[in-house]
């Protein structure tokens, strides 16, 4: 809904990763000659690593900076969960001086909700994940335990019959 909200010619998500090194961009508005979605480009002296160094919206009211290519304003809203930034969402303008201050305080609005989502959803599949490996780990020792009583009646009815045999002789 961003792209709804804040009126931009660009609107991305940044996530973390590789040791919080590298970020994954995904588009959710694409300009032409845009950042392909889904790459990973390092995030070292990037205005995305000073948003989420600060953890506070940065913001390029206008600026011919090759890093936004064709774009003149941008802002940088870091997504925090639980204290911790794990990406950014970014808007861009081919406008200079694009985005009021209201729109800044939007942008860190639903930069918030959508760290919380993000980080649900993560959660969400951890979970999964843990209780994949718990069923799998569940029937790996029932299967166990099924051998282990086999074994035991195996035993029994051999001392059964050893008993009776010491009985006949």
């Amino acid at each position: 809904y961003t792209p709804q909200i804040i009126q931009a010619d660009q609107v991305s998500i940044a996530l973390l990763a590789e040791a919080r090194r590298y970020i994954e961009i995904i588009a959710l508005k694409e300009a032409a000659g845009a950042i392909p979605q889904g790459i990973r480009l390092p995030v070292s002296g990037t205005d995305i690593e000073r948003a989420i160094q600060s953890q506070r919206l940065f913001t390029q009211a206008d600026s011919d900076a090759p890093s936004l290519g064709r774009m003149r304003a941008q802002m940088n809203a870091p997504l925090i969960a639980g204290g911790v930034a794990i990406g950014t969402l970014n808007v861009a303008s081919l406008q200079a001086n694009a985005f009021p201050q209201r729109d800044e305080q939007l942008l860190m609005q639903i930069a918030n909700v959508m760290a919380s989502t993000i980080q649900n959803r993560r959660l969400f599949a951890q979970t999964q994940a843990a209780l994949d490996e718990n069923r799998q780990q569940n029937q790996a020792l029932r299967r166990a335990l099924a051998a282990l009583q086999q074994t035991q009646n195996q035993l029994l009815a051999a001392e059964k019959m050893a008993s009776l045999g010491e009985l006949t002789a």
